[in-house]
């Protein structure tokens, strides 16, 4: 048995560390927990186990294939030697028609956070600007929010969350969604600590919690800000910390004892009588941890309400904290992945096009100097996740060539011309950032790549091959060389923020990243050094200077239902949806709640039609007394074989977004349907 060190690259919370265990005939047996990685601690959640059943699933893409004509579902097989040429000769070609590589478009995922995995941005932009689809469709907002408040994003190590006396989980599920901070959220509660879980209604997390507080879907601000009002009417406010540490609170103030606070509860959902309570108990609780997740950032006032929790966690002294403070994420993986594997390029970029992944389809019909005309997917089965799927599928029509690198043929393989085999990451070795817990950890080659299937580093030097065989000298990107050199190539860099000398030493197992700047004497990287709970620079956002109170969306009349699409263990967005060892039939369930059961007579998996007027989708009823009256809850982000949820979604933006990633995030949850009986 030959056993290999990995590091699981999804776009996941945990990044766990895994174990492959490898028979003499070379076929992956097992996948473990890597008990040496002192995150994870040797588990691994269900997903993680059913790798090898992912690896060897017989709907695996291991060859290249060609679909003709394009939406036909007539597939048929193609060789490397055939896919490159077909790949190269209209990259050169679209170059010489427009006289620029923009008209080659390029969409990077998040279904590989590896190093090596932004290879193939590297070969196309090596020659030229292209255009590129950037901006985060979930966490954009939030994002904006700690830079205009910190100066950047803002987070506590995972672990120091056990110190806390009281840990406000603040819609975030970590009973599904960060399956290895729980342990720790156990031991704070072992220790004496309590649990408040913010949320739209009870998930899998409520059980490892103390008190489940109800907030209306889009509410989170106004609860945020009716705490704030607490604390300063009742004079509990950290005066000591914001002089010392934070900028504006003068202005801030003023707004909170204008608000109305029967207004802040009534949006909110939350009665007087529980704001009061949390309010003291966040003040007297020192050190009180907030975890703030992604799904509260989802609605058009998500920035707004980050920034209100942000408000509320310095107001009340609790900012950096041991124990204590903010627990966010760390990003350093999305801004260093892209900086870390150009290093191995020299910096042969150019400065691409950018359009934004959030409004995809509208942002390529306006490119129009020169248009869009090859469109390359990668990481990414965006005709499941994205919104406004229709129209994108529209301006796939308008393309001379589609192309998907992929594992199983998804959503978005399943329209386009071309589809190219990758490696998974027990086949081809890479580096991957945790982005929450700060770790980088190795992934090592357990096994040959299953049939024909190539990573997107030799995807990458394939292409380049092929260029310069038809064009010499047109592509300056590497044409050869052993993945481990360009893993070599990156030992300054990790010697610089990891302390070793080469990733031979990632070995032993994942090491922590220090990104800090000594000598800055700031607190926090804002122009004042300072917290700041007003900030000039949101104005250019079309934001107040301040985290006021916004509204959320309410449904309209012809839609009085808000479709909110959540996370279970089992899935993770659509890449693990041809698991069936994992999968269940909430694939395709909708839950309502009690009293709209009862006033339109549904029975338990009856079929209901889902719809607006982006399209409908038929799913079995399920009733839970929890849900709130005007929301319906699903439990996916894709169904395998009927259409995926997000064709309901349009395009609704969120408030904040552009800052950061250039382009606002998607407000998924501010998404309006009806249902009738089926």
């Amino acid at each position: 048995m030959r056993i290999t060190k990995h590091i699981c690259p999804r776009n996941c919370y945990d990044t766990c560390g895994m174990l492959a265990h490898v028979n003499e005939q070379g076929k992956l047996i097992k996948v473990a927990g890597d008990p040496n990685h002192d995150n994870t601690q040797g588990k691994l959640c269900c997903k993680g186990y059913a790798y090898t059943h992912y690896v060897y699933h017989p709907c695996r893409l291991t060859y290249p294939m060609l679909q003709s004509p394009r939406f036909s579902g007539q597939w048929h097989r193609i060789s490397w030697t055939d896919a490159f040429d077909m790949i190269g000769r209209k990259i050169i070609d679209l170059r010489d028609e427009y006289d620029s590589f923009l008209p080659i478009a390029l969409l990077k995922g998040s279904g590989n956070h590896g190093v090596l995995a932004e290879a193939i941005e590297g070969v196309l932009s090596s020659m030229g600007s292209i255009t590129r689809a950037t901006g985060s469709l979930c966490l954009s907002a939030g994002w904006d929010a700690q830079l205009l408040d910190f100066g950047g994003i803002h987070s506590q190590e995972p672990r120091d969350m056990e110190k806390a006396n009281l840990l406000i989980l603040w819609g975030i599920n970590p009973g599904a969604t960060a399956i290895h901070q729980i342990p720790i959220i156990q031991k704070m509660r072992k220790n004496g600590g309590k649990v408040v879980l913010i949320d739209v209604l009870p998930t899998a997390t409520a059980k490892f919690s103390d008190e489940f507080i109800q907030v209306r879907p889009g509410g989170d601000g106004a609860l945020a800000l009716a705490l704030l009002h607490e604390l300063v009417v009742k004079n509990l406010v950290d005066y000591t910390y914001i002089k010392e540490k934070t900028v504006g609170w003068e202005l801030y103030c003023h707004y909170l004892l204008q608000t109305n606070i029967a207004d802040l509860e009534s949006i909110s959902g939350v009665d007087s009588n529980t704001v009061s309570t949390l309010a003291e108990q966040i003040a007297s609780g020192k050190p009180v941890a907030f975890w703030p997740g992604t799904g509260l950032q989802r609605y058009a006032n998500g920035g707004q309400n980050m920034r209100a929790i942000d408000a509320l966690v310095a107001a009340s002294g609790n900012l950096d904290l041991p124990g204590g403070g903010i627990f966010f994420q760390n990003i350093n993986f999305w801004r260093l992945n892209h900086r870390v594997f150009m290093s191995g390029l020299g910096s042969r970029l150019h400065d691409d096009r950018l359009v934004g992944v959030n409004a995809l389809a509208r942002n390529l019909e306006n490119c129009g100097d020169p248009p869009v005309k090859l469109l390359w997917f990668t990481s990414s089965n965006f005709m499941a996740r994205g919104s406004d799927l229709d129209a994108m599928k529209e301006q796939m029509t308008k393309m001379e060539l589609t192309i998907t690198t992929e594992h199983f043929l998804t959503s978005t393989a399943e329209v386009s011309d071309l589809v190219l085999p990758a490696t998974t990451c027990f086949e081809s070795p890479d580096l991957v950032i945790g982005h929450w817990h700060n770790r980088i950890g190795l992934n090592q080659q357990a096994i040959e790549p299953v049939g024909e299937c190539r990573s997107e580093l030799e995807i990458a030097k394939s292409l380049s091959r092929v260029l310069n065989s038809i064009r010499p000298d047109i592509c300056p990107f590497p044409q050869s060389g052993p993945d481990e050199a360009w893993l070599e190539g990156l030992s300054p860099w990790l010697k610089e923020h990891a302390g070793i000398a080469s990733y031979r030493d990632l070995l032993s197992g994942a090491r922590p990243l220090d990104f800090s700047k000594p000598g800055e004497g700031k607190l926090y990287a804002t122009t004042t050094g300072k917290f700041q709970f007003q900030a000039i620079s949101a104005m250019d956002q079309g934001c107040p200077e301040i985290p006021v109170l916004v509204t959320p969306l309410h449904p309209p009349t012809s839609y009085p239902f808000r479709f909110l699409v959540l996370h279970c263990v089992e899935n993770l967005n659509s890449q693990f949806s041809y698991l069936d060892w994992i999968n269940r039939d909430e694939q395709s369930e909708v839950w309502v709640s009690t009293e709209v059961a009862r006033r339109k007579g549904i029975e338990v998996d009856e079929t209901l039609i889902v719809y607006n007027e982006q399209g409908e989708i038929r799913m079995k009823a399920k009733i839970k007394a929890d849900v709130p009256n005007d929301t319906l809850i699903c439990y996916t982000w894709y169904d395998l074989f009927k259409k995926p949820v997000n064709g309901l979604m349009a395009i609704q933006e969120t408030d904040f977004g552009q800052a950061l990633t250039n382009y606002k995030g998607v407000a998924y949850h501010d998404t309006f349907v009806n249902f009738t009986r089926g």
